[in-house]
């Protein structure tokens, strides 16, 4: 995958959203720029990464451990 576009993200409805966000053990939501930084400085270490997204947001989940320290959390 070179860049993330928006097609790229499984739409759900916001409801199943909130779900993923608090269920899923590690995730990044936002725009899909913050989306797009997340992969590309973790990409080599997500364990299977899921990318969704709701009318207003994207997310990618994966299940890496939420206090991995290697992990780049955009901000």
């Amino acid at each position: 995958m070179s860049k993330l576009e928006i097609e790229d993200f499984e739409p759900i409805s916001t409801i199943e959203f909130h779900q993923l966000e608090m269920e899923a053990p590690t995730y990044q939501a936002g725009e899909i720029d913050v989306c797009r930084k997340f992969y590309d400085y973790n990409k080599n270490i997500l364990i299977d990464p899921a990318f969704v997204r709701n009318s207003d947001y994207c997310m990618i989940v994966a299940k890496n451990d939420p206090e991995d320290t290697n992990l780049t959390y955009i901000d």
